[in-house]
């Protein structure tokens, strides 16, 4: 049986430590030792870091074990959500208790950041730490002969504690002040806490640096180097430093000094896309308290995003920008003289959303979050599309370049089957198949009818757990309409169906009404129709867009090529003669969500048949852009 003065001593021991001051009950105040947090639960170094440096969000379970050998040591648990929400904030709360002895802090931190553009080099962001708790003696704790009056006596406080921060950064450099108990407001004497309230202020200088040069399992590493100084009422200056370097793809490793818990340790491993666990090993070097025994530190993380998309769509948005404000600077100096745009900014974005791919998307949400779009020039803001478009198709590009498909034909006709192995392919039907290896040795075949949706689903498998990959294209003969055997024979001699499809020339329209016409077109895949009809114009297309969508109520069902957008009905109406002119007769309709008016070429009933006009250029009759827009269809 431990013995009252035993009790009390071990409690001012405690209190040594950890600058708790007792009036009539004994205080923890809200005092994480957060040196170790480097790369996950970020924000108890300085409330700002919730935003700054973060591309992802996720819940954790913190666990901190302090000098293990000291018997009812210091303990920290915390269950946290927080990490970057929006493009201009950042965000989290959790709930924690701190263990120290026989004294028990409980209660909730709250965090919020906010960043603010200075410009492209320059920004700024604030930060506030927010935390209300309960401290006092856990009586289930304390062991004594007879009952303790002056325990009995004791009761808990509640404390409400506001931690401001900010943090300023330059290019890869980052300078931060965090103003720890800033605030501690008590509850049981409404008014500030003094007595056990040590006031202590923090500052960093952060560089951080992306390794691009790294390829294959190392793409997207980067570190971070941290210098930290700390200085409180009853302490001197405090120094210290840290390093954590980040593999996206498998994991992390940290370390850190600090003259007071001294040297810490770490690693992390992502064991799956979301779910990650680090671990800390910690050992002080300070006279006097290196007998208490090393600490340790577990941390598990589930992401709310894949890390690694996650990873290169921050990295995309940073390398986009960079080429977006590479503008000669003459031009982008001269502004209008009243003050207003030149063109119709919001016409013009429009028409980009419009061509722009899904995937690419948040390209274009970066370029219209810019401030300097606000008072525009036409000839700097085209040039601004123009590096963004030039970047996109090297993305493209770069992708396609990595997955190049194999083609595999057959030359007997056979009955079609769905592919379960390799060997199954050479009586599958035609269309692009992603192959991989599962984990077991399996394959795994899926079937698309595009070449670039099966692109799409190769990436995606590359950050998974299959092997193996390839993109089979089967281009078997017998499933060609009966006009497209010129793919199997040689160029140098036309038979009668070659004939057939060169007499199409200049007469798309009425090819497109001939019921034999429609069933050839039925079984093409959309790489054949292109591959054909760009070899017909003077000016082939990029594929286009497939995630335009409208409803527009008394619209017929269809898909529309549209050859151009308009906010004013004077324009519109100006375009449209302008078309009539020129012998193409042209429609519209209004857009119910932003009230542009959209002109068409043609409308057709199915995907396919708009192909075809889109890749011949409405029948060689229309050679400016172009979109597809889906009216009303599931």
């Amino acid at each position: 049986m431990i013995k009252n003065y035993l009790a009390l001593s071990f409690i001012i021991f405690c209190i040594a430590f950890t600058s708790v001051k007792a009036q009539d009950t004994p205080v923890l105040t809200f005092n994480i030792p957060s040196q170790n947090n480097l790369k996950y639960n970020r924000f108890l170094l300085n409330p700002t870091f919730s935003f700054v440096g973060e591309d992802n969000t996720y819940v954790s379970l913190y666990h901190r074990n302090q000098w293990i050998q000291f018997k009812d040591s210091p303990k920290v648990y915390m269950l946290a959500y927080t990490g970057k929400f929006s493009d201009r904030a950042g965000f989290g709360f959790g709930l924690y208790q701190q263990n120290l002895g026989v004294i028990v802090s409980f209660g909730g931190i709250a965090n919020y950041a906010y960043n603010v553009k200075l410009n492209e080099n320059m920004d700024l962001t604030l930060g506030f730490n927010f935390a209300y708790y309960n401290s006092g003696v856990d009586r289930n704790r304390t062991v004594t002969e007879e009952p303790d009056p002056i325990l009995l006596a004791m009761r808990n406080n509640s404390l409400f504690s506001v931690k401001p921060g900010f943090n300023f950064r330059y290019r890869n450099f980052n300078f931060g002040v965090y103003a720890e108990n800033f605030i501690d407001y008590d509850f049981k004497s409404n008014k500030l806490a003094k007595d056990y309230s040590d006031k202590t202020f923090s500052a960093h200088i952060m560089y951080s640096h992306e390794m691009s040069s790294l390829t294959d399992l190392f793409e997207g590493s980067s570190f971070r180097l941290m210098a930290r100084g700390k200085v409180s009422q009853e302490n001197d200056l405090g120094l210290g430093g840290s390093l954590v370097v980040d593999f996206p793809r498998f994991g992390w490793f940290q370390t850190g000094i600090d003259d007071f818990y001294g040297v810490g340790v770490g690693l992390g491993f992502h064991f799956t896309k979301r779910l990650s666990l680090g671990y800390t090993y910690e050992r002080t070097i300070k006279e006097g308290l290196v007998n208490l025994g090393p600490t340790h530190e577990i941390t598990m993380i589930f992401s709310f995003q894949d890390r690694i998309l996650a990873h290169k769509k921050t990295l995309t948005a940073k390398d986009t920008l960079s080429q977006i404000e590479a503008i000669d600077k003459k031009i982008a100096s001269k502004k209008p003289k009243d003050g207003k745009p030149e063109f119709d900014k919001e016409l013009e974005l429009e028409k980009l959303r419009l061509q722009m791919d899904d995937s690419n998307m948040h390209l274009l949400d970066m370029l219209m979050q810019e401030d300097s779009l606000e008072n525009i020039r036409k000839a700097e803001f085209e040039q601004k599309v123009k590096n963004l478009m030039d970047y996109v198709k090297r993305e493209n590009a770069a992708k396609e370049a990595t997955a190049k498909p194999i083609t595999l034909r057959k030359s007997k006709t056979g009955k079609k089957i769905v592919p379960k192995t390799m060997e199954d392919l050479k009586d599958a039907e035609n269309g692009y198949y992603v192959v991989a290896k599962s984990a077991d040795g399996k394959d795994v075949i899926e079937r698309y009818e595009s070449l670039p949706e099966a692109l799409k689903s190769y990436e995606k498998k590359k950050s998974g757990k299959e092997k193996d990959l390839y993109i089979i294209h089967v281009d078997n003969p017998e499933e060609l309409g009966p006009n497209e055997n010129h793919k199997n024979v040689d160029t140098n001699s036309k038979n009668k169906n070659d004939e057939t499809e060169d007499s199409r020339e200049g007469s798309v329209e009425e090819f497109l009404k001939n019921e034999k016409a429609q069933r050839e077109i039925s079984a093409r895949t959309e790489e054949e129709i292109k591959e054909f009809y760009s070899r017909k114009t003077t000016k082939p297309r990029d594929a286009p867009k497939k995630g335009n969508k409208l409803s527009v109520a008394g619209l017929e069902t269809g898909y529309y090529i549209i050859a151009n957008v308009f906010a004013a009905q004077e324009n519109t109406e100006k375009f449209m003669e302008k078309m009539k002119n020129r012998g193409i007769e042209t429609s519209y309709f209004i857009n119910p969500k932003n009230n542009f008016r959209y002109v068409y070429l043609k409308k057709h009933s199915s995907w396919k048949e708009a192909l075809i006009s889109y890749y011949s250029n409405v029948d060689n009759s229309y050679f400016d852009p172009i979109w597809i827009m889906s009216i009303n269809t599931n």
